[in-house]
């Protein structure tokens, strides 16, 4: 287990974990169709729990691919020469270190519970042959020592690293104390005796193994379903869980005292399959709502973003769009659920508006669009009257587009009225607004407002266009299937963007390597769902790449390998540049003869 402090849980080192686990080479072995019989492990108090599935992704790279490759040597980082050496030998030793490399491998994190604010972290580590892996202990860690009872053996292997293992299982523990003066201490809390670090680690290793069948995840129908759902990586948060442990008291924090209901996350929880498909990567995401938001959700049923809105985005040179069905009704009962309601009147009442008001302005379609994304190089004078003084600089260009439906236009002229009178906006003529702010005379960003929408662009002319539906008689393919048909819809289009980048994306030989090799890679990114299953909304993610028919992990890998080269370049130009400026040094204090 990793014990870390809140603060430390929220900003985790990553280095550190992957350390915890014993490198990367862990995280890549293992999985199985039906569920393994260590997942019983897993407390039904983990706060996160991560897995991966070797069974299929071995399937889809060769082995040597990774266990040939120093991509390791990159993940490792810097450190001294002796431990570069170590952890090196380690990889190579991996695959003979008894660990079955065709299984499940989990880690989860887990709340201690104390007045300390701390977190666990566990891996699960199943074994094919428990002599080989201490065996490897003794060579790779020859200072350890090895303890063995009747139930397991166990080894302190370094400083907060702890291990236990059984005939088939290996449990890794690694302690981080926790950090002190994150957190002002309440009245009546007292600070946490000092425990020694060995003794700490061989109790949070024993409540590893104890798990009970009673009080493991397992016996949450919701967890059985996902783990029985083959995939190559999934991911699992508690969310009544977090909450619970730390959420509810930090919310509390930054809004001055005023806490939120925890019927908004009870029995709550958040899930990711992903699996390397052929020509892109597929995430399959599940919000498991409370029970006690059951009837709210039903207000979001499954209504999707009204393709009216959509249809009318500018389809030339479309990069990024984003579209949402927020139900009105639904919010407002969220609001008055999380016990807000009250005091969210309370300040509105100041400018004689209410939630209610202000939600029944709207119909809850949105819609918020990126067209012709370009940045052009231009020299630019730091004094106009001196040549010398001019520098290159990247002007960026961009259509912006954002608009909604509306339901009540009253409500709504009312709220565009109250902003006129507090000189965040001013009126152009009816119907048509602008930012007070933005004053510049050539800027053409406009509100315009009808009965039934409210639009703000950048550049006059696409919100005039969007009144019009002008764009309406050729709809983008990209809005027909990705945005349409869903209550939520994203659309990135990488390989388009990218391209009109290149003056700054490029500007050396490192990041020309980078920028080119991620043309050739990835194609768009597509995000959308948001549909109601019981109580449950489901979400739907793919990466997906130019090369259609060879597999995404394949192809990652490759540019995985394109990042190390060009991290190469950069240490080998930046000692270049270190060795000059010593040379130059050098010829400054050297005496004159």
């Amino acid at each position: 287990m990793i014990c870390l402090s809140k603060k430390t849980y929220v900003y985790m080192n990553i280095r550190s974990l992957l350390f915890a686990l014993l490198l990367p080479s862990l995280l890549l072995l293992g999985a199985c169709h039906h569920v393994p019989d260590h997942a019983k492990y897993i407390p039904k108090d983990a706060l996160m729990v991560a897995e991966v599935n070797t069974k299929e992704l071995s399937k889809k790279i060769a082995w040597s691919m990774i266990t040939g490759s120093n991509l390791w040597d990159k993940l490792r980082g810097s450190g001294s020469k002796k431990d570069s050496a170590k952890q090196s030998e380690f990889i190579r030793n991996m695959q003979e270190a008894g660990v079955d490399e065709l299984n499940t491998f989990y880690a989860y994190l887990k709340s201690n519970g104390g007045t300390d604010n701390s977190a666990c972290f566990v891996a699960l580590i199943p074994l094919k042959n428990a002599m080989k892996w201490e065996s490897f202990v003794k060579k790779t860690f020859s200072d350890a020592t090895i303890k063995e009872n009747e139930k397991r053996k166990e080894a302190h292997l370094i400083d907060d690293i702890y291990a236990g293992w059984t005939n088939n299982l290996l449990i890794l523990v690694s302690v981080q104390k926790a950090e002190t003066g994150y957190f002002e201490e309440e009245e009546g809390e007292t600070a946490a005796p000092v425990v020694d670090q060995e003794v700490l680690l061989a109790s949070q290793l024993e409540s590893a193994f104890a798990v009970s069948e009673k009080n493991a995840l397992l016996n949450d129908k919701r967890f059985a379903a996902f783990e029985n759902h083959k995939h190559d990586l999934g991911f699992w948060v508690n969310i009544d869980a977090v909450m619970s442990s730390y959420g509810s008291r930090n919310i509390g924090m930054m809004t001055g005292g005023v806490g939120l209901s925890n019927t908004m996350w009870r029995n709550s929880a958040f899930s990711a399959a992903t699996n390397f498909e052929k020509g892109r990567v597929v995430t399959d995401m599940l919000m498991y709502s409370s029970d006690e938001l059951k009837e709210i959700n039903k207000q979001y049923s499954n209504k999707n973003v009204e393709e009216d809105v959509v249809n009318r985005v500018p389809n030339e040179g479309l990069d990024y769009i984003f579209a949402y069905r927020m139900s009105p009704e639904a919010t407002q009962k969220t609001i008055e659920k999380m016990g807000m309601l009250g005091l969210a009147n309370g300040y509105l009442a100041e400018q004689h508006l209410s939630v209610e008001e202000i939600l029944s302005a709207i119909s809850g379609d949105m819609v918020f669009a990126m067209n012709n994304y370009q940045q052009k190089k231009e020299t630019v004078l730091f004094d106009s009257t001196d040549a010398s003084s001019a520098f290159s600089s990247y002007k960026t260009d961009m259509d912006v587009l954002f608009a909604l439906r509306l339901n009540k236009k009253e409500a709504f002229r009312k709220l565009l009225n109250l902003a006129v009178s507090m000189e965040m906006l001013e009126q152009i003529n009816e119907g048509t607004f602008r930012m007070k702010s933005m004053g510049n005379p050539s800027d053409s960003s406009v509100i315009l407002v009808n009965d039934q929408y409210a639009v703000f662009a950048n550049k006059a002319r696409n919100a005039q266009n969007y009144m019009a539906g002008i764009y309406t008689k050729q709809v983008s393919q990209k809005v027909k299937e990705h945005i349409q048909k869903h209550p939520f819809g994203m659309f990135f289009d990488y390989n388009s963007w990218a391209k009109r980048t290149a003056g700054v994306m490029a500007n050396n030989a490192a990041d020309s390597l980078v920028y080119n090799a991620s043309l050739k890679t990835f194609d768009n990114l597509v995000f959308n769902g948001g549909e109601l299953d019981g109580n449950t909304f489901k979400y739907k993610m793919s990466v997906n790449f130019v090369n259609k028919k060879e597999s995404s992990l394949t192809q990652l890998f490759d540019f995985g390998k394109v990042l190390q080269e060009a991290q190469d370049m950069r240490d080998k130009a930046e000692a270049a540049r270190m060795d000059e400026m010593m040379a130059e040094q050098d010829a400054e204090e050297e005496p004159a003869l």
